[in-house]
């Protein structure tokens, strides 16, 4: 094997050994040039997308040649990076604050389940499109909490009925069978639609210690969902199983 001499070496190699070092040295660096050439595209991508781009492992996108290429791939994946950026610039449900009684068009995204002084609640996630007629850029989110159905059926107080009748129009509620999930039950009447609710300030916190609710301070107030009042835009998926169910009925 050759031998050569470190970077600090005063000494110097024989005329041969030193043009195959320079060679090989050449070679080494006309490698990495157009490795870097090769990767250079994809990494661009990865840091619009916020993650890492492994080297040797590339798309099946990215594999075909240029001509093959779907020229709105890149442009995309771009737009779908802005997307994943404003949501993560969204504020926190727990961050947002807005007057007591405030009028907003809010947007179902998700739903969860819990416990809150040991009772069982769900939880609807809404996105704010609107807060009296002021439209969002980055879309708040705020959160509508209901008490867990513990029986088959919804008396006409619980919240769940009352937003259910005020976004489908419908005098009653249907029966909550035993397996249906928070999530079954909610998207079947907010899912795909926007709808039009009134807020609250939520001024305490359950001490999870001590088990009980406290006071909290100003700083940490932040706004629920009151109620529904009504749907502003969409069809509610129940009423469209209707529809379904009644067009097959005439034919």
């Amino acid at each position: 094997m050759l031998a050569l001499p470190d970077d600090g070496d005063s000494g110097a190699a024989e005329p041969a050994d030193q043009r195959r070092y320079l060679e090989e040295k050449q070679r080494g660096i006309e490698a990495k040039r157009a490795a870097r050439g090769i990767a250079r595209q994809p990494q661009r991508i990865g840091e619009a997308l916020d993650v890492p781009i492994l080297g040797p492992e590339r798309s099946e996108e990215s594999q075909k040649p240029t001509s093959e290429k779907d020229p709105w791939s890149d442009v995309e994946q771009l737009i779908e990076a802005s997307e994943a950026d404003a949501k993560r610039l969204r504020p926190h449900y727990s961050h947002v604050l807005l007057p007591a009684g405030a009028l907003i068009h809010a947007q179902l995204i998700d739903v969860e389940v819990g416990v809150v002084a040991g009772a069982r609640k769900w939880f609807a996630l809404f996105e704010i499109h609107e807060f009296n007629g002021v439209s969002f850029a980055n879309r708040p989110t705020i959160l509508r909490s209901y008490n867990a159905p513990r029986k088959g059926w919804l008396s006409r107080s619980h919240e769940l009925a009352r937003d259910f009748c005020a976004v489908t129009g419908l005098v009653k509620p249907p029966p909550v069978p035993r397996d249906c999930s928070a999530r079954a039950f909610i998207n079947a009447f907010l899912k795909e639609t926007i709808v039009e609710a009134t807020t609250r300030v939520v001024k305490q916190r359950m001490d999870r210690r001590l088990h009980k609710w406290r006071e909290t301070p100003e700083g940490e107030w932040y706004s629920v969902i009151d109620s529904i009042t009504r749907l502003a835009d969409g069809v509610p998926r129940v009423l469209q199983r209707r529809q379904t169910s009644d067009q097959r009925k005439k034919k």
